[in-house]
C-alpha cells in the first residue's frame, strides 16, 4: 500500500490525493511546493518511523533507552525518515530555555575525539562549541545541554565516517 503524507500536517496522518482539476488550479509556485512536500510512503518507511518513535518514548523509561541503525542505499529514505521525524518533534521555546527533542548531527569527515564532541556541540546551539577545551570538558558540556535541552534522541548521519579506514576499527573514544 502507497500512501502520500504531507510534511507540514503536523498528525501525520495519510490524505486523499487532490483531484486532477484542483491541482491543475494551482499556481506553479504553488505545484512546486505541494510537490516538495508530498511524501509518498510505504509500508517499510512506516514501519523505521514507528520505530524510531519507540526508540524516541523508551527514552527516560529505562536506564538505556532503545538504539537502532537505518541503513540502505542512497535515495531509499533514510534521510526523509529523519526529517520527518524531526518535524513531528520541533524545536519547542519555554520560559527556561529552548527544548530540542531531536538532535541531527551530520559526523565529519575524518571523524576524530575532539570534532564529534564539538560538532554535537554546534548542533545544539552552544556558543562555545569550538572553543578549545578537553575532551572531557566537552564532552561533560555535551551531556549538560543534552539533558538541558531535554534531548530525547540523536541522529548521527554518515556515521561511517567514525571508523578508520586504515585500520577498520571503531573509533572508540568518539562513539562513547
Amino acid at each position: 500500500m502507497i500512501s502520500a503524507t504531507n510534511n507540514q500536517n503536523r498528525n501525520n496522518s495519510n490524505f486523499e490525493l487532490p483531484d486532477k482539476d484542483k491541482i491543475m488550479s494551482l499556481s506553479n509556485l504553488e505545484k512546486k511546493i505541494y510537490l516538495e512536500e508530498l511524501i509518498i510512503t510505504y509500508p517499510k518507511f512506516n514501519e523505521a518511523l514507528q520505530k524510531v518513535g519507540e526508540c524516541f518514548e523508551s527514552t527516560g523509561t529505562s536506564k538505556r533507552p532503545l538504539c537502532m541503525r537505518i541503513s540502505g542505499p542512497s535515495g531509499s529514505g533514510k534521510s526523509t525518515v529523519m526529517e520527518t521525524f524531526m518535524k513531528r518533534h520541533p524545536i519547542i521555546e519555554t520560559p527556561n530555555g529552548i527544548e530540542k527533542p531531536v538532535l541531527y548531527s551530520r559526523i565529519p569527515c575524518p571523524a576524530y575525539i575532539g570534532g564529534l564532541a564539538s560538532k554535537l556541540l554546534h548542533d545544539l546551539g552552544d556558543p562555545f562549541y569550538a572553543k578549545p577545551m578537553k575532551i572531557t570538558l566537552s564532552t561533560q558540556r555535551l551531556y549538560h545541554l543534552l539533558k538541558e535541552c531535554n534531548v530525547k534522541i540523536i541522529f548521527l548521519d554518515e556515521v561511517q565516517h567514525l571508523v578508520d579506514r586504515n585500520s577498520q576499527k571503531l573509533l572508540r573514544y568518539s562513539s562513547d
